[in-house]
């Protein structure tokens, strides 16, 4: 079999191996590595390489299942004696958690439940109410959850405190709101916090958060938006506020809202159409948009989106697709898109032909091309000579 032809789109044919790749498996496995190395370093399945070391007289089984480095005796004592966790010795020897449990089980080691800290009522609460620690802090401290500590401090009530981010944190949203001019949901995204918390802590800070959204009026923001052409994005930075009161301005003043990309959007649109000739979907290609949003722009400007589509008929495609065009030829060639010519094939009851053929697929080979072995494709990878 010829290994540069391709198998047909959507199956693979066995790559088989060559005899320096079995050697390098096989001089791997003797070296030390294991089945999942090998397999990894090969880049072959992890049951190919089995296979590769039993036809070459390895058992790679006997192996993992008679490691000596990992005796059972080891195992119990480490478990048993200084307290050590499955996964704990699994990670000390490098071996799975079910090597580990096989040793265990092999000298009848009872399995323990996993060993909780012991936490106390009295020192969570001293922690917590004296030394001033988080929920966070105590749970690292005692080596246990916090949802542990949580259950700890429910048990003798104690009134938990609001997270705070502490005195610093306020300061410097404080610094930004009044003194450089911020808004909350800017200082929230530098500083990698939440707005209501930016706003929380200045309002505990004695500030008005809502006073500069008073000082926004929908007469103003209609002024802008419609006499100047403001976007709402240039409005909000503006007056240092969101685009969402801004919209809200613009609502409450009764103002339609222009299209969010503007008239220089619709021109370049309109340029493209009329004068390049070109389609919906190259335009919205080119300008990174939607095609339905070229289409939208094309209709507001006073434009048919969809001339010269009655000329397209069912027989004249039925004509080019039987002459060997596909349907990506034939869109190109009336500039629409596919989905109106494979409606026009369906239209005719033209037979589609498989999306693997080509339009050059049925023609002979050139004489200097060498003939590849016929080949039948039976499923599951296998490729028959005839």
């Amino acid at each position: 079999m010829d290994s540069d032809t391709a198998p047909p789109r959507g199956q693979s044919w066995y790559r088989p191996f060559t005899d320096d790749e079995q050697r390098r498996i096989v001089a791997l496995y003797d070296e030390g590595e294991t089945v999942d190395a090998i397999a990894a370093t090969v880049r072959r399945g992890r049951g190919t390489v089995s296979r590769v070391l039993y036809d070459a007289g390895r058992n790679p089984v006997s192996r993992r299942e008679g490691r000596t480095d990992v005796t059972a005796e080891e195992c119990k004592r480490l478990y048993t004696e200084q307290g050590f966790t499955v996964a704990q010795i699994a990670a000390k020897f490098g071996v799975s958690l079910t090597t580990v449990n096989q040793r265990l089980e092999a000298l009848g080691v009872a399995r323990q439940g996993r060993k909780r800290p012991e936490i106390t009522v009295k020192e969570c609460q001293r922690l917590y109410e004296e030394e001033g620690l988080t929920v966070s802090r105590i749970a690292a401290t005692v080596g246990a959850s916090r949802m542990a500590v949580y259950r700890r401090l429910e048990d003798i009530l104690t009134p938990r405190r609001k997270p705070r981010r502490g005195q610093a944190f306020t300061d410097e949203c404080v610094r930004r709101f009044t003194q450089d001019g911020r808004t909350i949901t800017e200082i929230a995204r530098d500083m990698g916090a939440k707005p209501e918390t930016v706003s929380r802590h200045l309002r505990d800070a004695g500030h008005d958060t809502t006073a500069r959204r008073r000082d926004i009026t929908p007469a103003e923001c209609q002024r802008l938006y419609e006499g100047q052409g403001l976007t709402i994005v240039q409005i909000a930075e503006r007056f240092t506020t969101s685009k969402a009161t801004v919209a809200q301005r613009l609502d409450e003043a009764g103002v339609s809202r222009r299209s969010g990309r503007g008239r220089g959007f619709t021109a370049e649109c309109v340029a493209r159409f009329a004068e390049g000739g070109q389609t919906i979907e190259e335009i919205a290609r080119d300008l990174a948009a939607r095609p339905d949003t070229v289409s939208r722009h094309l209709r507001e400007a006073g434009y048919e989106t969809r001339p010269g589509r009655h000329d397209i008929t069912p027989e004249e495609c039925d004509r080019r697709y039987r002459a060997g065009e596909t349907v990506t030829q034939i869109a190109e060639a009336y500039g629409c898109s596919l989905s109106v010519i494979s409606r026009r094939l369906k239209e005719a009851g033209t037979p589609v032909r498989s999306g693997r053929r080509r339009a050059d697929a049925t023609a002979a080979p050139p004489q200097d091309t060498p003939q590849q072995p016929d080949r039948e494709w039976c499923g599951f990878g296998v490729v028959v000579e005839r």
